[in-house]
């Protein structure tokens, strides 16, 4: 098995595919890696989407010890290519060009525009996404969140003469009188904000104290949200409790098939608690937050144990195409028993489409090992040395975001390019755009053809 990978960056109009073996013991050889055009005259026309771009990577393969080789063609589809050239290091091929392509909207205003057009059609209520116990009422409403960065621009809303210090300080009450009415539901990018009133049994999920409080599922204990800090002076009743979108599922109560239909939407299926966080992270680069984080994962057992990630984004949007193709071993009529897979299915198609380029490294100890602290001291001192922001998340959100750098790392990038000083270089998945036009995989495999040696 070979594995092809395409990054995209937009800020410079760059494209680099990188071929290379997937594991060991893999019994394909690459023997040539280029970029190559519709119109060189050296692919059929018929096998290329002639509504797509015309550029392609050509890739030959042959078996370890064997007599023929297979040539398979992946089309990068959406861009034009201005020039191109190959590159050969440890382990891998490369083609590397410079493209242009047409900008598309990031989708977010799209899929929220969908979310509350989907709610405010049916109504409904938001069950636990682990049990499927109910943990809020029905709401009537759906209305959006303000945008996350919104006070970065708050102030032109002021003339000169009300004074700085006097703008911002009526901005903040603003913002802390944002509440959701009880019934409404308020959707953000990666939360949905309600009243604490339209909580199932909501003097057991928020305790009268002030300070931000866990909201769990009261049938399993799975982290649901969280509420907000509030004044002692303060009705606890119109404090808004905040859920995210992954740890809940939407409950139709009143369908269109009948009056007693009971159903789940589909509505937040796409969110994961790894997606969610990064894609908080892509709006505080927007508003010009840190680039460097260090994320250490709160530990629901063990005591003493730790779990820290050293976090650098590099680039917060590239756009990615991952496929993965064998030796097809026979003449171009054999292409049925080549296995390929590129758009639409196989284990590689959750890295298809935007990601976010980061160098990380994962750091797990515990208190009791001098080594560990003073490891983790390490951490630290890199933090404060870096001006790194300092954010912990639940347990299911670390794991998650572990486990998906790993595998990024292990899956999309050869050995010999998967680390720089020091630090493993990895992918997150941000979430997938809505509408009529959603981002998919750019590569994509047309007709191969076989030759002997």
């Amino acid at each position: 098995m070979v594995t092809i990978v395409a990054e995209y960056l937009s800020g410079i109009g760059s494209l680099r595919a990188t071929v290379f073996p997937s594991s060991e013991g893999n019994e394909e050889r690459i023997e040539s890696v280029r970029g190559v055009h519709r119109r060189d005259g050296d692919l059929a026309s018929s096998s290329v989407d002639q509504e797509e771009s015309s550029f392609c990577i050509e890739v030959v393969l042959s078996e370890l010890g064997g007599a023929r080789t297979s040539t398979r063609v992946i089309q990068v589809r959406g861009f034009e290519v201005a020039e191109s050239s190959t590159a050969r290091g440890e382990g891998y091929c490369g083609v590397k060009a410079r493209v242009v392509r047409e900008e598309e909207e990031s989708g977010v205003e799209t899929r929220l525009a969908e979310e509350q057009e989907a709610l405010k059609r049916c109504g409904g209520r938001l069950i636990c996404s682990r049990c499927g116990a109910p943990c809020t009422c029905s709401f009537d409403e759906t209305a959006r969140l303000p945008h996350a960065s919104w006070m970065d621009s708050a102030e032109q809303w002021f003339c000169a003469c009300s004074g700085v210090e006097n703008a911002l300080l009526y901005l903040e009450q603003v913002e802390e009188s944002i509440r959701p009415a009880k019934g409404t539901c308020l959707l953000g990018e990666t939360v949905c904000v309600l009243s604490v009133a339209d909580l199932l049994k909501p003097s057991e999920n928020v305790p009268g104290v002030p300070g931000p409080v866990d909201v769990n599922c009261q049938a399993c204990g799975h982290p649901l949200g969280v509420v907000a800090p509030w004044q002692s002076n303060h009705d606890s009743a119109l404090q808004a409790v905040t859920l995210f979108k992954y740890a809940v599922k939407v409950q139709v109560t009143e369908g269109d098939v009948d009056d007693d239909a009971v159903r789940e939407l589909p509505v937040f299926e796409s969110y994961t608690p790894c997606n969610s966080l990064v894609q908080d992270l892509v709006q505080a680069c927007q508003s010009g937050q840190s680039m460097k984080y260090q994320v250490r994962i709160a530990q629901e057992s063990e005591e003493g144990t730790f779990t820290v990630i050293q976090l650098v984004i590099l680039n917060p949007k590239v756009l990615l195409g991952h496929a993965q193709i064998e030796h097809s071993g026979g003449g171009a009529e054999d292409h049925q028993g080549a296995n390929t897979k590129c758009a639409g299915g196989g284990d590689g198609s959750r890295w298809a489409g935007p990601c976010m380029k980061v160098l990380y490294k994962i750091i797990q100890g515990t208190s009791a090992s001098r080594d560990d602290v003073a490891y983790l001291e390490q951490c630290d001192d890199w933090a404060l040395s870096s001006e790194a922001k300092r954010i912990t998340v639940p347990p299911t959100v670390g794991s998650d975001l572990a486990e998906n750098l790993k595998s990024s790392t292990s899956l999309l990038l050869p050995e010999s390019c998967a680390s720089y000083d020091g630090l493993a270089i990895g992918y997150l998945s941000l979430l997938k755009p809505s509408g009529t036009h959603p981002v998919g995989n750019i590569l994509k495999e047309v007709s191969p053809r076989s030759v002997a040696m």
